[in-house]
């Protein structure tokens, strides 16, 4: 059985968290400019939590795979991305080793979180908001109808795995993210039930595999 990797996996999160959870930046811009206000957005959540919804579509808008879970993410750098449907798939950082784990396959690999993960989502989700205007543009989008502020990102590194990223809010919480990479697929995720800053202890973010299980080291 061969499984494909979705944000739940090495290419979207690896396809598909170092800058949408932040610490604190320090910019004398205005605040009004959209990098200061999506830092803003992001520096109050140091934790989070809740349900997800993902989706795969090809540069024609085919759906190529649709998923769902449940995800934590803890600054700097530790989530958890754990799919439950249409089959189950884990994938863990601690901040300095990454995991991803297929039960069905009863196989792991681990890595090492290196600087061009950390332009992933799951790393934008969890790292430092210092760096997002060291990768990336940001533009903020007219505001929709019910009260959503969208920011656009443009990686400004040719060679990211993501070279556009948009980010939806719904007054402070993070309601949508979409990603297009460099052969025009898009990844597109929706966050329900989240909750903003929860208690989530540093063991959530530790991975030991089962008994029994092939690991594979891509260090």
């Amino acid at each position: 059985m061969t499984h494909v990797l979705g944000l739940p996996a090495w290419r979207a999160l690896g396809v598909a968290m170092k800058g949408l959870l932040l610490s604190g930046l320090a910019v004398t811009a205005l605040a009004s400019e959209p990098v200061v206000e999506l830092s803003a957005l992001l520096t109050n959540m140091q934790s989070a939590s809740g349900q997800f919804e993902q989706s795969l579509r090809d540069g024609e808008g085919k759906l190529l795979q649709a998923s769902q879970g449940k995800f934590l993410v803890k600054k700097p750098g530790k989530f958890l991305w754990d799919t439950q449907s249409p089959f189950p798939q884990l994938l863990v950082s601690n901040g300095k080793r990454l995991w991803l784990y297929d039960p069905d396959l009863e196989q792991a690999s681990l890595s090492k979180v290196d600087q061009k993960a950390q332009q992933t989502p799951a790393l934008l989700l969890s790292g430092d908001p210092a760096k997002i205007s060291d990768s990336f543009s940001v533009k903020r989008a007219a505001d929709k109808a019910n009260g959503l502020a969208v920011y656009d990102l443009r990686a400004k590194d040719g060679q990211a795995n993501f070279g556009h990223i948009s980010a939806t809010f719904k007054g402070k919480t993070l309601v949508r993210m979409r990603f297009e990479d460099k052969l025009n697929n898009q990844t597109e995720f929706v966050f329900e039930q989240v909750a903003v800053n929860p208690a989530l202890e540093d063991s959530l973010f530790e991975f030991t595999p089962p008994p029994g299980t092939d690991v594979i080291h891509n260090d």
